[in-house]
């Protein structure tokens, strides 16, 4: 039987971790200090590059319900010089979401899931 592990803190990464984990049959739980999932708000957008962010979540088997959940905002980019030349202008093609955009509260109830999450725990000290 494999031990359970524990996965310190429920923001983005945290919870990616974790479901990685929960994915590949490890027993997990997500201590964290906040006293439930909505006693702050969550902030705002978060764009997920396909290199980085949405790597971690195709490994957590997320990737899918991100596409649902997410919109192609800011996807162009102009780079100008100070007297107005354009040194770079970078659009993608057609049905290509480099960077698409998710609402961090949007984002946590997908990571969330059937994640076992103990609210109102933090950790202070780990000894061996």
């Amino acid at each position: 039987m494999r031990q359970r592990i524990a996965v310190v803190g429920a923001g983005p990464a945290g919870l990616a971790f974790a479901r990685v984990l929960l994915r590949h049959g490890h027993p997990v739980t997500v201590l964290e200090r906040d006293a439930s999932r909505d006693a702050r708000p969550p902030g705002g957008t978060l764009d997920l590059q396909t290199e980085l962010g949405q790597r971690a979540l195709e490994k957590a088997g997320l990737l899918a319900g991100f596409h649902a959940l997410s919109r192609p905002e800011g996807q162009a980019m102009r780079i100008l010089a100070p007297d107005g030349a354009v040194l770079r202008d970078w659009r993608p093609r057609p049905g290509e979401r480099p960077h698409p955009e998710i609402d961090r509260g949007h984002l946590r109830d997908l990571l969330l899931g059937p994640l076992d999450v103990r609210w109102g725990h933090g950790v202070t000290r780990v000894e061996p």
